[in-house]
């Protein structure tokens, strides 16, 4: 998954600015006690169309 790292306070902002646009590529996770973003929304990586929906309307399955 590439994209920029960003903080969860960042993460927050970009996501309501995506939102808008109705195209958000961001990836949350923890690194210890610290939450983290990841904003693949102006990567060329194909990572960031992979989604996590319910399975019967998911891109990637197992």
């Amino acid at each position: 998954y590439k994209g920029e790292l960003v903080s969860e306070d960042e993460g927050y902002q970009r996501e309501d600015l995506h939102v808008e646009e109705l195209r958000s590529f961001l990836f949350f996770f923890k690194d210890g006690f610290k939450c983290l973003r990841l904003d693949a929304t102006f990567s060329a990586g194909l990572g960031r169309l992979k989604n996590d929906n319910p399975l019967n309307k998911a891109n990637e399955k197992d």
